[in-house]
């Protein structure tokens, strides 16, 4: 047996970064790092084939994407890494040092139940949000921000590029958890992106999970919104031991309410300030639901 805060002898501020294998097979490494000071060398990025969790037990550190995005952490805060993702530690603090674990494995493989990564059904494909999305959101929120940022709370920060690769990553991390299933929604080719829905909230022990999705400007009125969340609904229902789906609506967002009432939702209560919209106020909002049993 093995105690992760037990270090072995001769390590101190002054050695090289402690890089030791506690557990390896079937494609798994995990690992326990020790760093006190250490950094990724200036111009030199970690660009991995496989995905990491990384976890660090104590100390604080800080770590850089590629695009410049940085992340600090203290201890207990943990984050996942996907495969490709460049990325360097800019600091870690040597009182305490750091003692991380990291997780290296295909975390894509995913052991929790989840819907499939691409939906069709003839004039819409949705595919799993990804990273490789993030020019394609920027533009389509610039375009639509009349709309978007009007309901939307995260709207006016989608114009920039770096909140919108942080709430990718948020995607990712929370597909392989199976917190949430997002989905970018584009045309029958696949070329141009008419928006995002997805699942979230997802709490199997209750069998409960929340549906959202949003159009650009180009896309209102064409049914997208409503096609896409069918394409959800249905893979989710079918993949996904959830009994009932919730919708939470500004009482005032008619269009997206129209959408719910096409899916077949209920409303079922009007909650007072339960709806964050565009401009950071609180607005009542509609909880409308769909069941299982219809």
């Amino acid at each position: 047996m093995g105690n992760l805060w037990n270090l072995p002898a001769g390590v101190s501020s002054t050695t090289s970064e402690l890089f030791e294998t506690l557990a390896q097979g079937g494609g798994t490494l995990i690992e326990r790092i020790v760093s006190a000071g250490h950094t990724t060398p200036e111009g030199q990025w970690y660009d991995q084939a496989r995905d990491e969790w990384v976890a660090l037990l104590q100390g604080e550190a800080s770590l850089e994407y590629a695009d410049g995005e940085v992340r600090d952490l203290r201890a207990g805060d943990h984050l996942l890494i996907p495969a490709g993702m460049r990325h360097r530690v800019r600091a870690t603090s040597v009182e305490p040092r750091c003692i991380w674990i990291a997780v290296h494995a295909d975390l894509s493989a995913v052991t929790h139940p989840a819907p499939p990564e691409v939906l069709r059904d003839g004039a819409l494909i949705l595919r799993r949000q990804r990273l490789e999305h993030a020019e394609a959101i920027v533009a389509a929120v610039r375009r639509s921000i009349a709309e978007v940022g009007c309901w939307m709370p995260w709207g006016p920060g989608a114009r920039e590029e770096a909140n919108v690769r942080q709430f990718l990553r948020a995607c990712e991390d929370a597909w392989v958890r199976g917190a949430a299933h997002e989905y970018a929604i584009f045309d029958a080719d696949g070329a141009t992106l008419l928006g995002g829905a997805g699942l979230n909230r997802i709490d199997l022990q209750n069998g409960v999970a929340n549906l959202g999705y949003w159009v650009t400007t180009e896309a209102t009125g064409r049914g997208v919104a409503t096609a896409a969340a069918k394409l959800i609904l249905s893979a989710a229902f079918e993949a996904l031991p959830v009994h009932r789906i919730e919708l939470i609506i500004a009482q005032n967002n008619h269009a997206s309410l129209a959408v719910a009432a096409k899916l077949g939702a209920q409303r079922e209560a009007l909650l007072r300030e339960r709806a964050r919209v565009g401009d950071g106020s609180y607005a009542d909002a509609w909880l409308c639901a769909l069941l299982r049993s219809g």
